[in-house]
């Protein structure tokens, strides 16, 4: 039946879902005989998978937005030919205020100036223009570091790598050569890389070391997203790992769920590893908790939004001005923190009778919050000194929830 078609060969790609359950088989057909045996034909069709299931997951949620083939070309030429800008966005160490990097994030910027960001994108481009623009991104990124530099300013940088460029062969050249033209120190780049079903592990860890080896930090992006991330702690050793913002979106809801879940990962990825970053911090009160709870870096809107790069200086002299004025866990400032701070004291069914009562950053809060006198304070001064102080806790603890939560 093929040979009339001229058809000689043929690959089965399998597509998963979100749950990673079969979806979809992908047929693809050739020309020639073996033509899907080669090395490279093998990793052609690995970025083919990965990239299906990307489009696959995107159409399931139904999230998308609908973009006509000509707003797509529009974007596309618009992207490559003038409009790319990489804002940044600041990484902190969250107990001294200290700047630790900035992350290069691409946007859009139309010919009316409108800034379009990622999603309204990246969905678009195949490979090699994620490719593309990962290099693109990169110079860009580069190009402001030594902008920075120039008024006396060593900000080091982080960028995304596509999946696909990570196994590019040519690539740890090419980031090399870019790395000296603007005679930036390899250590001074990190990137960030997700985990990708479609990539061999092997395969990962080779690249993966060629990059190490040239002196690039490597930071594992969005742990927490997907369960195939945590067995990677253990068998590689990345530089930086990043904990998912989606685990701190129901911090209001199931506040203390979501700190086991935080410091489950938190102590997971220190035991491993160099640098732990909690992502999605969108206010002091969550930057409060975390810290609480023994992150020691953080990013998000709470400390920073995406900045045009002519925007990061004048943000950088007005957040190391505000640092001082911050608490730096010498004393408790929101509900969410005093949760933190509570639950961090008593998890695992500790006492506070080995903690002066009087020196108590919960004391202090209790009295400043007006309740030194109530059956409030009652219960956390036998956590301290009472003859049931677990009882006393989870009275407390309950309390502290529904005057997070509401409910």
């Amino acid at each position: 039946m093929m040979e009339p078609l001229g058809i000689r060969s043929s690959l089965s790609i399998p597509i998963s879902s979100e749950k990673e359950q079969l979806a979809v088989v992908l047929t693809v057909l050739g020309a020639y005989p073996n033509q899907f045996e080669t090395q490279r034909m093998k990793q052609f069709a690995r970025s083919l998978q990965y990239r299906w299931e990307q489009l696959w997951v995107r159409c399931s949620s139904q999230q998308g937005i609908a973009v006509t083939e000509e707003k797509s070309c529009y974007l596309r030429d618009r992207l490559f030919n003038g409009g790319l800008r990489m804002y940044v966005q600041p990484i902190v160490n969250l107990r001294t205020g200290e700047l630790l990097k900035v992350e290069a994030l691409a946007r859009i910027e139309d010919v009316d100036g409108r800034i379009i960001e990622p999603s309204g994108f990246l969905s678009l481009l195949g490979q090699s223009e994620l490719d593309r623009l990962f290099q693109m991104g990169l110079e860009e990124g580069l190009s402001s570091v030594k902008k920075w530099e120039a008024q006396g300013y060593f900000i080091k940088l982080a960028i995304n790598m596509p999946p696909t460029y990570l196994i590019n062969k040519e690539g740890p050249d090419w980031v090399s050569g870019i790395l000296k033209r603007y005679a930036v120190p390899a250590e001074n780049l990190t990137v960030e890389l997700l985990e990708t079903p479609g990539i061999e592990a092997k395969l990962q860890d080779k690249a993966i070391q060629r990059y190490k080896e040239l002196g690039v930090k490597i930071a594992i992006d969005d742990l927490g997203a997907g369960y195939s991330n945590f067995s990677r702690l253990s068998s590689f050793a990345f530089n930086v790992i990043k904990i998912d913002q989606g685990i701190l979106r129901n911090i209001y809801i199931s506040p203390l769920q979501t700190f086991s879940m935080v410091k489950s990962v938190l102590d997971m990825g220190r035991d491993f590893h160099e640098q732990i970053i909690v992502e999605g911090l969108e206010n002091d009160e969550v930057i409060e908790a975390v810290s609480h709870l023994g992150a020691q870096c953080g990013q998000g809107f709470g400390i920073a939004r995406p900045l045009a790069p002519e925007n990061f200086l004048e943000w950088k002299e007005r957040y190391s001005a505000s640092v001082n004025l911050k608490s730096n866990g010498k004393r408790l400032v929101s509900d969410l923190g005093a949760l933190a701070y509570h639950w961090m004291s008593t998890r695992g069914g500790q006492t506070l009778s080995k903690y002066s009562y009087h020196s108590c950053l919960m004391t202090a809060w209790l009295n400043a919050q007006g309740l030194a006198d109530t059956e409030v304070a009652e219960w956390h001064k036998e956590c301290h000194y009472g003859p049931d102080p677990i009882a006393a806790s989870y009275k407390f603890t309950t309390w502290l929830v529904k005057r997070i939560t509401g409910v």
